[in-house]
């Protein structure tokens, strides 16, 4: 190497994921006993490049949906969100604290990223009869009080989500902006299948800065109100990651400098 090279080492991981999204929020949220947070599948492909021996930085897209379904006596509310997430964590891997030569690594990471989402609700069926849910728990064309209540037709849920939540305006809130920032913290570990190759089992929590992505708020009217706490989505993954060949990049900058 020339006294006026630079020596650069790059040597980037790629990694496919898969794992289940499940939303935590107003819909079906923990305190609802009996209506359980529904997950569904998710992707993620990352790219990381070791800073020091004890931190990486990775970029990553994420794709997937989240839904939630909420039936009682008191409210019936349910939703599907397509989401799409970018952005960027900063991973440390205990290196300095374990054993070399270990087979399992844990790790602990977080970052920034965007996450813009696309909520609709299953508000009517394929005839585009709107569904309205009597005290007795049954689906009806119209509602309880209707005067002509006596000759109600009775629905069934097609679980088709048909309905642009914010297109709705069912409290109000207008064209709202279908995108926010969040905080991720991803745990897990990574199991070493070869000098190359290794598996990452993680679960990373999501801190959303919207309370919308299910269209309920602590602003929401009657009985939609929720709280006042911010939307979160959970993904537990697994994934594969290929070490590539270390590759060195040499750049040339002058000896002198000349006046």
């Amino acid at each position: 190497l020339e006294d006026d090279e630079l020596e650069i080492h790059f040597r980037p991981q790629i990694s496919l994921g898969t794992g289940m999204f499940t939303f935590i929020g107003d819909v079906a949220n923990n305190h609802s006993k009996g209506h359980p947070t529904v997950s569904r599948l998710a992707r993620d492909l990352r790219i990381s490049q070791a800073l020091n021996p004890n931190f990486d930085l990775s970029f990553y897209v994420l794709f997937g949906q989240v839904s939630s379904n909420e039936r009682s006596l008191q409210r019936s509310l349910n939703f599907n969100s397509h989401i799409t997430t970018g952005g960027a964590v900063v991973t440390y891997n205990f290196y300095h604290i374990l054993k070399p030569k270990r087979i399992i690594n844990p790790y602990i990471s977080s970052g920034i990223e965007s996450i813009e989402f696309l909520s609709k609700s299953d508000l009517m069926d394929a005839n585009g009869n709107v569904y309205h849910y009597w005290s007795d728990g049954s689906i009806m064309n119209m509602d309880e009080n209707d005067p002509n209540a006596a000759n109600a037709i009775e629905l069934y849920r097609d679980y088709t989500y048909e309905s642009d939540l914010r297109e709705a305006n069912l409290d109000g809130f207008g064209k709202y902006q279908e995108r926010t920032l969040a905080i991720p913290i991803d745990i897990g570990a990574n199991f070493h299948l070869s000098d190359r190759i290794k598996a990452r089992l993680g679960t990373s929590m999501h801190f959303t800065f919207s309370d919308l992505i299910d269209n309920v708020s602590d602003k929401s009217e009657g009985l939609r109100k929720g709280d006042s706490q911010n939307d979160k989505l959970l993904y537990t993954h697994f994934a594969l990651t290929y070490d590539f060949s270390l590759m060195t990049l040499y750049f040339s900058y002058p000896q002198h400098f000349y006046f």
